[in-house]
C-alpha cells in the first residue's frame, strides 16, 4: 500500500510517500523497494544548480535500467511543487524531471517532489518519495524518515 501524505515545512509543501506491506514480504517486493530508494539517492546526489532536468532523469533511469522491462513506471522522475491549493500540490505542471526537459535547475527556483513508484502490474508495487529543495550546494531533502518498507 502506498501511503502518501502532504505536509508543510517552513511554508514549503512537502509530500512524502512510503510503502506499507501486509503479510509476508517477498524478495521481488524488497527488490522494487531497493530500486526505488537507490533511484532517489542517485537523483538527489546529482541535483544541484546548473544540472539539466534531463540529466537528473538520466541518473534515475540508469538505476532502473536493469528492471525497466519488468515494471510499470511513468518516467516522470519528479515535478515542481506549489503552494498546494486544491486539488493538487503540483506547481501548474510547469517543470518536470523527464528525459525531454533540457532546462537547468537553479538554486532557490523551486521544490521538487520525486515520486518513485515501481509496479509489477496486477501483482504489487513499492515506492518512496522525497520533497527536495535546490540550494547553492545541492539538494536539501526535507524528510528524515527512512526509506524502508514497513509492515
Amino acid at each position: 500500500m502506498f501511503l502518501e501524505v502532504g505536509a508543510t515545512l517552513a511554508r514549503y509543501t512537502c509530500p512524502i510517500m512510503r510503502t506499507r506491506v501486509e503479510g509476508k514480504l517477498s524478495v521481488e517486493l524488497s527488490e522494487l523497494a531497493a530500486y526505488s530508494s537507490d533511484c532517489l539517492a542517485a537523483m538527489i546526489e546529482v541535483m544541484r544548480p546548473g544540472i539539466r532536468a534531463m540529466d537528473v532523469a538520466a541518473a534515475g533511469s540508469k538505476v532502473l535500467a536493469p528492471i525497466i522491462d519488468r515494471i510499470v513506471f511513468h518516467h516522470v522522475y519528479g515535478y515542481s511543487l506549489g503552494i498546494a491549493y486544491p486539488p493538487t500540490w503540483i506547481e501548474n505542471g510547469s517543470f518536470f524531471l523527464m528525459a525531454d526537459n533540457p532546462a537547468p535547475l537553479e538554486a532557490g527556483m523551486m521544490v521538487f517532489h520525486l515520486p518513485l513508484t515501481l509496479r509489477s502490474l496486477g501483482r504489487f508495487g513499492a515506492g518512496f518519495s522525497e520533497a527536495v529543495e535546490i540550494t547553492e550546494t545541492g539538494a536539501r531533502v526535507f524528510s528524515r524518515l527512512p526509506r524502508q518498507l514497513t509492515g
